[in-house]
Formats: C-alpha cells, sequence, structure tokens
C-alpha cells in the first residue's frame, strides 16, 4: 500500500513540476514569482485556493490570509489564472513533501504515514472535500458517476489505479468551472455477497435458500454488504482522493433500482435493447448464468473422469469399437465415431471378458492399466479405410427416427491424434 501511495505521489509532483517550468518559461512574468511565494508559505490553504473561480469566491472562502486573497486577484486581474492553478497544484503535493524531509524523527528518519496522517487531519479540520463542492455550487454540473466497487472485499491495487484517475478528472472538472458532487458508491448485488452467506450458512443450492426463506436469505445478505466500508474509507482517504462516503449510495437501495429498471426501459423504448444468444459460463447450484469475473474466482486444476465406451457393429455386434471421451453428457447425442485415415488399428480379443474391441494399439494403455500384463490377443490389424462406413448400434434411440439413415457411423478425418483417446 505504502509503496503504491508513494508512486501516485511522485507521478503527480512530477506533473506538477514540469507545468511549474513551462508556465516560469514561457512567461516569464513576475507574477509566476510571487504567486509561487505565496503558495510556498501556505501550501496548505491550497486546497481552498484551487477552489477559487473569481474574485468573489475567493473573499468567501474562510481563514485564507490576506497575501493569498490578494494573489489570487492579481492573477485573476492579468489573466493568469492558469499559472496560479499551477503553482497551487504543485505546493499541494510537492511542497508539503519537501517540507516533510526536513522533519526528521529521532535518529534523522522521515515518518511519511505521520505527515499524510497530518494532511489528512487538517483536510477533516478545514472540512477541505464539502467546503469546495458548497462553494462550486450554482456552477454548471459535471455529470460523474462512480462504478461502485463490492466492498465484500478489501481494495487491491486496480481499485487504487482506477479511482485515482477518476480523482484526477474530477479535479480537473471542478478546477475549470464545474459542480462536482462526487458521491461514494455500493455494488450491493451479485454473486460475491451470495457466496460469503452460502459459506456462513453451509447452503449448497437453491433448494437450501428456499427452505431458509427468500426474506432471511435477503436479511442475511444484507448484513454483510458493508463489512469492509471503514477500511475503503481509510484507505481512499489515505491516497488523497477526494470523495463523499457520508452521503453514499448502495445498489440495493430502492431509489437506485428503480433509477435502473427506468435507464432501461427508456433504452428499450428507443429500440437500443435486442435479445441475442451466447455461450455463458454457468452455476448450475444458484441456477444463473455467471459474469467473468465470477467464473473465474474458483478455477481449481481438478481431475476429469473419463470413459472408455464400447460400440457394438451392427453388422458383428460381438465386435465394438471403443471411443475415449472425458465428457460422458455428450454420449446422449452422439452421432458418429472418427478414426484417423492415415493410422493402423487392432482388433484385440480380450481373454477374460470373451469380448472384441478395435482400437489403436498406442492407446491399449486406456483399456489396461498394465498393457504388459493385460491378457489380450490382436487378432487382426486394419486399416482405417477399412473402417469407414461401418455401422454401430446408437448407444440411446431419441434421435433413431429422424437419423437412422445418416448416424451412427464411422468416419475419417485428420484430426484425430493417436495420442489421446482410442
Amino acid at each position: 500500500m505504502t509503496s503504491v501511495v508513494a508512486a501516485v505521489l511522485f507521478l503527480r509532483i512530477l506533473g506538477a513540476a514540469v507545468g511549474i517550468a513551462l508556465f516560469n518559461a514561457v512567461l516569464q512574468n513576475n507574477l509566476v514569482t510571487k504567486l509561487a511565494a505565496v503558495v510556498l508559505q501556505h501550501p496548505l490553504y491550497a486546497v481552498y485556493i484551487l477552489n477559487s473561480v473569481d474574485n468573489s469566491d475567493i473573499m468567501r472562502l474562510p481563514r485564507v490570509p490576506q497575501s493569498v486573497r490578494s494573489a489570487v486577484i492579481e492573477a485573476n486581474a492579468q489573466g493568469f489564472r492558469s499559472i496560479f492553478i499551477a503553482c497551487t497544484a504543485f505546493a499541494a503535493v510537492a511542497i508539503p513533501l519537501l517540507v516533510f524531509v526536513g522533519r526528521r524523527q529521532p535518529g534523522g528518519r522521515v515518518s511519511f504515514p505521520n505527515e499524510e496522517a497530518k494532511v489528512l487531519s487538517f483536510w477533516r479540520e478545514i472540512d477541505a472535500f464539502k467546503t469546495s463542492v458548497k462553494l462550486s455550487e450554482g456552477r454548471k454540473p459535471f455529470s460523474f458517476y462512480d462504478g461502485p466497487p463490492f466492498c465484500t472485499g478489501l481494495p487491491h491495487y486496480g481499485h487504487l489505479l482506477a479511482g485515482t484517475i477518476k480523482d484526477i478528472v474530477t479535479r480537473f472538472a471542478h478546477n475549470t468551472g464545474h459542480y462536482v458532487e462526487r458521491r461514494a458508491g455500493w455494488d450491493t448485488h451479485g454473486l460475491p455477497v451470495e457466496h460469503e452467506i452460502d459459506k456462513k450458512l453451509g447452503i449448497k443450492g437453491k433448494a437450501d435458500v428456499m427452505a431458509l426463506g427468500i426474506d432471511k436469505y435477503n436479511a442475511e445478505c444484507r448484513s454483510i454488504v458493508m463489512m469492509y466500508a471503514e477500511e475503503w474509507r481509510e484507505t481512499v482517504e489515505r491516497l488523497g482522493r477526494w470523495i463523499d462516503f457520508d452521503n453514499d449510495y448502495k445498489t440495493l437501495n430502492t431509489s437506485f433500482m428503480e433509477s435502473e429498471w427506468w435507464a432501461f426501459k427508456r433504452l428499450f423504448d428507443k429500440g437500443l435493447v435486442y435479445k441475442g444468444l451466447r455461450v455463458m459460463p454457468y452455476s448450475t447450484a444458484l441456477c444463473t448464468t455467471l459474469a467473468n469475473f465470477e467464473a473465474t474466482q474458483n478455477f481449481k486444476d481438478v481431475s476429469d473422469p473419463s470413459v472408455v465406451v464400447a460400440f457394438p457393429l451392427k453388422n458383428d455386434p460381438k465386435v465394438s469399437l471403443l471411443a475415449w471421451t472425458t465428457t460422458p453428457w455428450t454420449l446422449v447425442s452422439n452421432c458418429a465415431l472418427c478414426v484417423n485415415p492415415t493410422f493402423e488399428y487392432v482388433k484385440i480379443l480380450d481373454a477374460e471378458t470373451g469380448h472384441i474391441y478395435i482400437l489403436l494399439e498406442s492407446r491399449l494403455g486406456e483399456l489396461y492399466k498394465d498393457v504388459k500384463k493385460a491378457k489380450f490377443e490382436i487378432v487382426e490389424k486394419i486399416k482405417a479405410q477399412d473402417l469407414v462406413g461401418l455401422e454401430y448400434e446408437p448407444l440411446f434411440d431419441f434421435y433413431v427416427p429422424e437419423l437412422k439413415e445418416s448416424a451412427w457411423r464411422v468416419v475419417a478425418d485428420p484430426y484425430v491424434l493417436d495420442d489421446s483417446g482410442t
């Protein structure tokens, strides 16, 4: 966490420093020096300075030194507003850090976490964020909709990166004369919440939910949706992002859900909603499709079951073609068996059962655990082309009336390999 915060601060300092250098080099005006001196003397008041758009704003700001007020008025008068913003942005981030370097603890080391806490304390004391929003009331609104995170987990670097970008965009909008309402949001729907409750209550499927009662199940889910809210607030504030946690919204709120349905209805009425088909991951336990995020939450390395199935030939039921599969549920719809046209197959007689099978010699290991000790006899070697066209008995008769003239035959294709299957 510390390394991420340090990296973000470094980027902000670098950008502000480059901006100051460019302004100073291009404009070469005494006002630049004066403005820089003002913000160097009052770096923490930059949070107020950045919210002043005109002279009336700066005159209404509480507790701002007269030198700062005068500098803003002069900057506005001479058209150097952008320079002043750059100076204060630089001061708000870079100057406190530079000053902190000189504030060493016993032993000569700087405690950056302690200095961060002091800045945050100062922001809370002057209620910097809410004051800036209040002072911007009446400006042209800048709409900002924060895609809410799940709060059943702790924030990670992905949240911090996206949050920093959102903070930059909304601060820029605010500093260019807009009113920007920034409300924190929480995504309280979806499987992450339900997954936690399922683990807690030992729920295995829909039947368990119905036995408990949907109202009780929903109540359990609601009880944990804000379990990490304080941790989120602490982390986001430490990052320096300004967003309103006191006036937040939750997707479980009726007003939010009604707004979502209203927006969807508007899209539907405009013909922008269509129905399509696509293959989706599906949870048989929850009886619902899964988002990619949800589907990847429980990936595991497992041993797939495999089966070897015998398909008796129609013209000689004592002889069976062997097929190997790891997806036995597809056997219901089986309509053909495929061989490689370049391979040679063997017909064997199993001494223990008396059954006769046709398969690849290299795949005898699928039939016998120990081929060397197995009791069988190779009766005949058969070219693949001699197998093509042979008909076999279907495992199930669901589609026999429709497909009896064309299905359940041996076909050939070179995609068949000799290192898997039979």
